[in-house]
């Protein structure tokens, strides 16, 4: 079965089969040494391809234990190949005499989306922060949700403000309102999970459940099932539309197509 998993070093996604994952980590224990203390952590390919350590020390009570560590050698910025690949370092500065948990400030590129930042080195190492722009937390051109996804921006409902509507990113975790174009009919979701929807697809929980059912029949009554043509889906499409606005007036359909155009013309100017 293939799932998705989140990399705890670079908060990437990737899809990959239980079976595969499995046997890469058991692959990783066999290659660590039995006396070295932690839990491993698996990491993304991406980062263990860059060499990056995925271990998890566990906190330790003996004395002796607490001494050998404080005398053994401590990382530093050099042997980490992921924060290197992304830190911009000024010429006085030596990578291989900063330590990771270090408090110092520097400057930082998304190897993603190559937005600069400033962070700590230790908030990127022991707290696992990473771009600001890729994870929503300033909004740029590059990750504004009315630049990025005007589609979406059109479903948002009219208690939201313009004003709240520029400040929100494709990444924002807020729960918001929208107003389906096809049925009209309101729900809630969240921005980042609205914009995970690729343009053109069924975002409205009703509208959603109408098309599920009645693809469903018409797999079922058929004797050879097979997957459904362009025109077939076109069709079902427009079958559930009908089912949507079934049981609602036409003047209050009326009304509310009005009322989403009038919005619309005021979002445009």
């Amino acid at each position: 079965m293939v799932v998705w998993f989140r990399c705890s070093l670079c908060a990437r996604a990737w899809r990959e089969s239980i079976s595969s994952r499995v046997a890469r980590y058991e692959n990783k224990l066999e290659k660590t040494p039995r006396d070295a203390r932690g839990e491993v952590i698996q990491l993304c390919p991406s980062c263990e391809l860059r060499g990056a350590e995925g271990r998890l020390e566990t906190p330790s009570t003996n004395a002796s234990d607490q001494r050998n560590r404080q005398a053994s050698p401590a990382h530093f910025l050099s042997q980490d190949l992921l924060l290197m690949e992304e830190v911009c370092l000024r010429p006085d500065q030596d990578p291989s005499t900063i330590p990771l948990r270090s408090e110092q400030v520097l400057s930082w590129r998304c190897r993603y989306c190559g937005y600069q930042f400033q962070s700590s080195l230790r908030k990127r190492v022991a707290c696992y922060e990473g771009c600001p722009q890729c994870h929503g937390k300033v909004c740029t051109p590059m990750n504004s949700l009315p630049i990025q996804r005007p589609d979406v921006v059109r479903e948002v409902a009219k208690t939201i403000s313009r004003t709240k509507l520029t400040k929100l990113t494709i990444f924002s975790e807020q729960e918001i309102p929208f107003v389906c174009r096809t049925c009209f009919s309101p729900y809630r979701m969240t921005p980042k999970a609205r914009c995970m929807i690729p343009k053109g697809g069924v975002a409205c929980p009703k509208c959603f459940l109408n098309y599920s059912q009645i693809a469903s029949n018409e797999a079922g009554s058929e004797s050879h099932p097979r997957r459904l043509t362009a025109k077939k889906r076109r069709e079902l499409r427009d079958k559930a539309h009908r089912l949507c606005l079934s049981g609602r007036s036409k003047e209050k359909l009326e009304a509310t197509r009005n009322e989403i155009e009038k919005r619309d013309r005021i979002l445009i100017n």
